[in-house]
């Protein structure tokens, strides 16, 4: 079985055991991150072993430093009208989440009484907000971070 950014290995031992895993689980989240269809990147540093700092690189504005940490099985399944959030999901602070998916899966979203379905040629989801404009694919370009990034969180 191959693993996607270690996900399937997770799925299978949560699927067994019949409880989700602890993050170290997870896959290496720190690295460079690249929206699709756009130049806005993040950029993860892992801080401890569930809470990262990102820096938001949004074209024609500052960077923004944002906290993030992995979501809480209880909050994986908060919201009963949505898919619930994956193992292995940071939560951005004021931003939204960055989801692990399964590059060429339906995504499934549900917005004003609606279901929607897209699919996405990504490793991860950005998740912005509940409508169908507001979740985008990303991928992530690599485990290292550019200067920019690195003296942006040193300023923190």
């Amino acid at each position: 079985m191959k693993a996607i950014n270690g996900i399937k290995f997770t799925t299978l031992l949560t699927g067994i055991l019949g409880v989700s895993l602890p993050s170290f689980a997870c896959p290496d989240m720190q690295g460079s991150y690249l929206v699709e269809q756009g130049k806005t990147q993040l950029y993860v540093q892992k801080k401890g072993t569930e809470t990262y700092q990102v820096v938001l690189d949004i074209p024609t504005y500052p960077l923004m430093m944002k906290t993030a940490t992995l979501v809480s099985e209880k909050d994986q399944k908060a919201n009963t009208y949505q898919t619930p959030l994956p193992d292995c999901t940071l939560k951005i602070a004021d931003f939204g989440y960055l989801i692990p998916y399964k590059n060429g899966s339906v995504y499934n979203l549900h917005f004003d009484s609606q279901d929607f379905q897209k699919v996405f040629k990504t490793d991860f989801v950005l998740k912005l907000s509940d409508t169908p404009d507001g979740v985008m694919g990303v991928n992530k370009t690599g485990s290292s971070l550019p200067a920019k990034a690195i003296d942006a969180f040193g300023k923190k």
